[in-house]
């Protein structure tokens, strides 16, 4: 009695898996974008906040840049950051934002993730107003 698969079997096998993952690996592809993207939003914000309650701390005004993927934070020192999802305002044009010593924003904006409306997130955008900032859905 011989053990083993016949080269038929294999091959049905073989043809099954290749089935259920040219379904699988678009879904999952889709899926890790949008976890990208969640997770620059919400590290774009935390930049946002820490920024704000740092002028406030140290009684210094800051400048912070978004442009595409670049985020630069200007006071006496500059911090550069690379996040991977471009961020721009709602005209498609770099943001800069001043945060004053007294820990409020100089105007009022919304940072938009770029290219991701088909990614039916809650939030896509971080909304500036002079005395607070959320993130919402901005279409």
């Amino acid at each position: 009695m011989k053990r083993g698969f016949t080269l038929i079997e294999l091959v049905i096998t073989i043809v099954i898996l290749s089935v259920l993952l040219s379904f699988a690996i678009p879904k999952f592809q889709k899926w890790k974008r949008k976890e990208e993207v969640k997770r620059d939003i919400n590290y774009l914000y935390s930049v946002l906040q820490k920024t704000r309650n740092k002028a406030f701390l140290t009684k210094e005004d800051y400048t912070v840049i978004v442009n595409g993927t670049n985020v630069t934070i200007k006071n006496s020192q500059t911090l550069s950051i690379k996040l991977d999802t471009p961020f721009y305002s709602k005209r498609g044009k770099p943001v800069v934002l001043k945060v004053t010593s007294r820990g409020t924003f100089s105007k009022k904006t919304s940072i938009k993730c770029f290219n991701c409306n088909n990614l039916n997130l809650p939030y896509n955008c971080i909304v500036v107003n002079y005395y607070n900032l959320r993130m919402t859905r901005c279409d």
